[in-house]
């Protein structure tokens, strides 16, 4: 049964390989807007909804500049937070916190644990497609490598799509709908208030749950 969560993404920025990576630092983008959908949609998957977030940002002084392209050594302003974390009580009341930053220059922490009463799973990286999920439980102390079981490694960005082809034909909701979206969207708009007025939020949207079937 799980208990927590963390999903954890860091870079020192999009600046260094990026042609033209201002709109990075603009109002509506950053390191939650720009990478957030990814790890709080897994975590929305593993966790089910979530129903109120507690948020921090923060940035730092240092300059940024472009390093590749023809704007190479032009400056960028930076008009957004740059290193976002919350908590998050999901309604099945496991709670969860994630960290997205355009400030590490170097991280080895994993991108999604789940721990629980009986053990711990690292999940892929959800920005990714063809990584392995391990598991390490009170009676096998040892990471284990579980093999993938509902056909979707190496699927690749297709697969809402192909996912929507097949709710149409099993006259079932997609998993990747717009009530998900808007779902991810007022999680990451109340991060920002919770950090802003330094108090809990709550979510008002919600999202069902489907079950990734075998």
């Amino acid at each position: 049964e799980p208990l927590a969560a963390a999903a954890f993404w860091s870079a020192p920025g999009h600046e260094r390989w990026h042609p033209n990576p201002q709109f990075y630092y603009l109002e509506g983008a950053g390191p939650l807007f720009d990478m957030g959908p990814y790890y709080l949609t897994a975590l929305v998957f593993l966790l089910g909804p979530i129903t109120s977030v507690i948020g921090n940002s923060t940035r730092s002084g240092r300059k940024r500049k472009v390093h590749t392209g023809p704007l190479a050594e032009t400056s960028i302003s930076v008009e957004v937070d740059t290193h976002i974390s919350a908590i998050m009580t999901h309604a099945s009341g496991v709670q969860s916190s994630i960290m997205v930053s355009f400030e590490a220059w170097g991280s080895r922490l994993p991108t999604i644990e789940v721990y629980g009463t009986e053990g711990s799973i690292t999940v892929p990286d959800p920005n990714q497609f063809s990584e392995h999920t391990y598991l390490f439980t009170q009676t096998n102390q040892e990471w284990q490598k579980i093999e993938h079981s509902a056909g979707f490694k190496n699927a690749g960005r297709g697969i809402g799509l192909a996912d929507m082809a097949d709710a149409i034909n099993e006259n079932r909701e997609h998993r990747a709908s717009g009530d998900l979206g808007f779902h991810i969207l007022e999680v990451m708009e109340s991060i920002l208030k919770s950090s802003k007025e330094e108090k809990r939020v709550s979510i008002k949207s919600s999202v069902k749950e489907i079950p990734i079937k075998n």
